[in-house]
């Protein structure tokens, strides 16, 4: 929805000179549905945790790997 025009007049006074608008609030339409954009992204979070937790589990399993290894030189 487009707001209508709002007429104005600046007047030659040499001050400032305020114009305010007001827009009034649409009335809010029940559905039972919201009509979201669809922007394509179909990415399952399980996948995406899953490989956020193999990641860290990995990570983990690095560092006592490595702290082994020191452990055992020393």
């Amino acid at each position: 929805m487009v707001a209508e025009d709002v007429k104005f007049e600046v007047k030659d006074t040499g001050e400032i000179q305020k114009v305010v608008m007001k827009d009034e609030a649409e009335p809010e339409t029940q559905t039972s549905t919201v009509d979201a954009p669809k922007t394509g992204d179909n990415t399952p979070i399980e996948a995406l945790m899953i490989s956020c937790g193999l990641g860290l589990a990995g990570a983990i399993a690095a560092v006592i790997w490595m702290k082994a290894r020191k452990k055992k030189q020393d």
